[in-house]
């Protein structure tokens, strides 16, 4: 890649070169994947092996989510001080070691902690990335295409983390040698993502600009928040729901595998949608898909349903960060990026606070993941909905 990206280049890039700037920055989306989704694989291997109720179970993802919301209100400090691509190197560092070092303790207090301090670097370089990504699209002829690859990062991830499986179901501690595995991932994905991140031009901050019109994207913002409760239920519960319901270990890894797949083509699938929605259709539309992913297990246990809501599941979810960035890019200026993801970030890291611990007290309650899992799928429904208030972004002046 010899050009440098972005709207203060002095060439304009390919769109083979954007697309491929963004599937390099996109390394850390599958870092975020790994860090984040990748514990749903490990979670059953876990819980057994530590002796943890569904309780404790969702509580490390609760760190992890709360870890996110701290991030998520530090990004803009962060990126203010030492800039975007410094902010994006470093917290790429703190993420993947977090990964690694889960795997060398079993105390429970150590993993907390380790999930809180991935799900505040992961929120700084998921935040720092996208702005980043948001730039390479600015320059592109598709930046639905570009900002779906950056987003459909995350599928690689999960992808990587259903391939570790087998050594988790079938291994004595085998929770510890995935994320050993998937660490190791973690840190040569940094390396490449980093470099790549070194050839987009930064935009500094207006200093003396009006602050971002944030109002415009109230209801965009709403429907992220009770997507981020929703979305992350089913994400951290569903292998163990599977597990539950007497699922093979083979099933499992088909299961997931095909989600990480249909994840990483949804950049392509969505790109017309991307590109030529405006206001919350793209959003909605997304949303109603993951609803409806996230139903399918629930009203059958057929083979069908389990690879059915694997695909719809897998091919919309990382969508909605992309039709949130979207809009983002149609309502606010580019020195306002940072901000406009952070508090759309913000609000849905509140939502994954409460998720995981909802569905786990549900389950503990009603000795079945089921209930939860139905209530996380109301919630994403209500998301679905409350879209399609976002007005379209001429309805305001820039």
């Amino acid at each position: 890649m010899a050009r440098t990206l972005g709207r203060n280049s002095d060439t304009t890039p390919t769109a083979q070169e954007s697309f491929a700037q963004a599937a390099a920055i996109g390394l850390a989306a599958t870092t975020l994947g790994l860090a984040r989704f990748g514990y749903a694989v490990l979670l059953p291997a876990m819980r057994t092996d530590l002796k943890w109720s569904y309780t404790q179970a969702g509580g490390m993802n609760t760190a992890n989510a709360l870890g996110y919301l701290a991030g998520a209100l530090a990004v803009t400090i962060t990126t203010a001080v030492i800039g975007e691509r410094r902010t994006f190197a470093l917290s790429f560092t703190l993420t993947a070691t977090s990964i690694l070092a889960s795997g060398f303790t079993t105390s429970y207090v150590l993993l907390l902690l380790l999930r809180g301090l991935g799900g505040a670097a992961g929120a700084v370089l998921f935040i720092s990335g996208g702005a980043l990504a948001a730039r390479v699209a600015n320059a592109s002829r598709s930046p639905g295409l570009v900002l779906g690859a950056y987003f459909a990062g995350v599928g690689p991830g999960i992808l990587i983390s259903a391939l570790v499986a087998p050594t988790v179901f079938n291994t004595a501690h085998g929770w510890r040698m995935g994320w050993l595995i998937m660490g190791a991932v973690a840190m040569v994905s940094g390396v490449v993502a980093t470099r790549a991140s070194q050839l987009i031009t930064e935009t500094p901050n207006a200093p003396h600009g009006r602050p971002a019109p944030l109002q415009r994207l109230a209801w965009a913002v709403a429907a992220f928040a009770l997507f981020g409760l929703g979305y992350i239920s089913y994400m951290t519960f569903i292998v163990a729901y599977y597990r539950e319901t007497g699922r093979t270990v083979s099933e499992i890894v088909l299961f997931w595998s095909l989600l990480g797949l249909a994840s990483a083509a949804s950049a392509w699938f969505w790109r017309s949608l991307l590109d030529r929605a405006h206001g919350g259709t793209a959003l909605a539309a997304l949303l109603a898909v993951v609803t409806a992913g996230a139903a399918l297990p629930l009203a059958s246990h057929s083979a069908a349903a389990i690879f059915g809501s694997a695909i719809l599941f897998g091919a919309a979810f990382l969508s909605v960060s992309a039709a949130i960035t979207q809009l983002i890019r149609q309502n606010l200026a580019p020195h306002q990026y940072a901000v406009g993801l952070a508090a759309a970030i913000t609000l849905f890291a509140l939502g994954q606070v409460i998720g995981p611990v909802m569905t786990g007290v549900l389950a503990d309650w009603s000795g079945s993941l089921k209930a939860g899992l139905a209530a996380s799928t109301v919630f994403l429904g209500i998301a679905a909905l409350v879209a399609t208030r976002q007005p379209h972004a001429g309805a305001w002046s820039r």
